[in-house]
């Protein structure tokens, strides 16, 4: 990867920043910048230093470890720590970022302290450091959103953790004569299927799927959620859809999830 990658990395996580702590409060850099700067260049309260490993490439999809290195005076302690915390929180699993055009999914770990108190050069004092990677994978298609439509017109981004559409064709195969003994296949319908696992949350579609739980009936059960598919691409599957199962789950030490499967 040449130079213009990384900058382009360290560019989006930046605007990460800005979006969850406002702008010039957080300043990203990487090691070669941070170590040539100067009292009086200095102008956030926060640095961030990028430092990058090896990347590696497998079938496609190269993956970049980035450490993200805070730096800070030693009153902000407790404010770098809650800003890095809903870093990473917010974008750990992120796939909604392009690096240079490439679709990415970034990892990143919680913040961990390093030091708090031994003075590092321009008086910064506290040091937290997250650990991750970005994976990207060049000319990927993906499925952007999931957005439900209620019967009001009120829409809903669906957040996922996974998503799958299935398509199963149902063939009549035939043989012929002087096929040297192979069938030759007619498409006679086609199955349609979609399915999503996302983290159980109050009220929406989920809501409307724990109702129909509640008191199950033939209307309910007949009944269709419009939902869109868009894809990276442009392109969209928006269809009417009914209910193939819901299955909401509860574990000891995890967060509530709910997988549910649609179809025409």
């Amino acid at each position: 990867m040449d130079r213009g990658a990384f900058l382009d990395v360290i560019g989006v996580i930046q605007s990460q920043f800005d979006d969850l702590a406002g702008e010039g409060i957080v300043k990203v850099t990487d090691e070669l910048a941070f170590m040539k700067l100067r009292p009086e260049d200095i102008d956030a309260e926060i640095y961030v230093v990028c430092r990058f490993g090896g990347a590696t490439t497998n079938y496609g999809q190269t993956s970049l470890p980035v450490s993200l290195i805070a730096c800070g005076y030693l009153n902000k302690t407790d404010v770098i720590k809650s800003i890095l915390t809903e870093y990473a929180l917010r974008y750990n699993l992120y796939d909604g970022a392009e690096i240079g055009g490439i679709y990415a999914i970034q990892f990143v770990s919680t913040p961990t302290a390093a030091q708090n108190f031994a003075e590092m050069s321009n008086g910064f004092a506290t040091l937290f450091v997250m650990s991750g990677y970005i994976t990207f994978g060049e000319g990927a298609n993906y499925v952007s959103s999931l957005t439900y439509t209620n019967g009001d017109g009120e829409e809903e981004t669906l957040k996922t953790m996974s998503a799958n559409i299935s398509l199963n064709i149902a063939n009549n195969s035939q043989p012929k004569l002087g096929s040297g003994g192979l069938a030759s296949s007619v498409g006679q319908y086609g199955t349609l299927t979609l399915s999503f696992s996302t983290y159980l949350t109050e009220g929406g579609l989920l809501g409307e799927l724990i109702d129909l739980c509640q008191s199950p009936s033939y209307e309910g059960m007949d009944k269709t959620y419009h939902i869109a598919v868009s894809f990276k691409d442009g392109r969209k599957i928006e269809k009417d859809w009914r209910l193939v199962s819901f299955a909401p789950s509860q574990n000891l030490g995890a967060l509530p999830m709910a997988t549910v499967a649609m179809t025409l």
